[in-house]
């Protein structure tokens, strides 16, 4: 079970950081053709992808953290000295 959730942790920081490399880039395309449009109607079009691109970085750092949460080893329990019968 161990072994599972390690891999699925692995597997979630994967996919975020695809889905990360992927916004950005599409995120510097639109910027890309913005200006070499230079059209006003091209502005609406960039304000929206950036309102997704925040939603989506919020989603992604949330996956990553959770996949770092996975793979994060337990600690393991030890008994206080109280617990001893001191």
């Amino acid at each position: 079970m161990i072994v599972l959730k390690k891999i699925i942790g692995l597997l979630v920081i994967f996919i975020g950081g695809i889905l990360f490399m992927g916004t950005y880039g599409t995120l510097l395309q639109a910027v890309i053709n913005y200006i070499k449009a230079s059209t006003n109607k091209d502005l609406g079009y960039l304000i929206a992808y950036v309102g997704i691109v925040i939603f989506l970085t919020i989603v992604i750092i949330y996956m990553i953290r959770f996949g770092l949460k996975l793979i994060k080893p337990q600690a393991a329990s030890e008994d206080s000295i109280d617990d001893i019968g001191f």
